[in-house]
């Protein structure tokens, strides 16, 4: 019986481990920026993440090619679009 309930705890051990490390190696975006070695760095990955949850809060979805009527390429999200959170997203996609 000792045996089983120790495996059993050196399972739940593991696991919480496991997921420890999970979550550790998971990013972490604020708008535009990552958190980096105990500091905040602007990363295009963060900028497109933020450029698609403002596209999806406009009932669109910000892709690279139409195949339904709520997609939008980057140039038609941001043409028009004076949205500050995407600034420097739309940077380049603007005249």
């Amino acid at each position: 019986m000792k045996l089983i309930l120790r495996a059993g705890a050196v399972g739940l051990i593991v696991a919480a481990l496991t997921e420890l490390t999970s979550a550790q190696a998971r990013s972490l975006c604020d708008g535009d920026f990552e958190r980096m070695a105990g500091g905040w760095v602007a990363t295009t990955r963060c900028q497109e993440y933020e450029a698609a949850r403002v596209a999806r809060e406009m009932h669109q979805h910000l892709t690279n090619r139409d195949s339904s009527s709520r997609d939008v390429t980057p140039e038609e999200f941001c043409r028009g679009n004076n949205d500050i959170r995407v600034s420097t997203f739309c940077g380049s996609y603007k005249d």
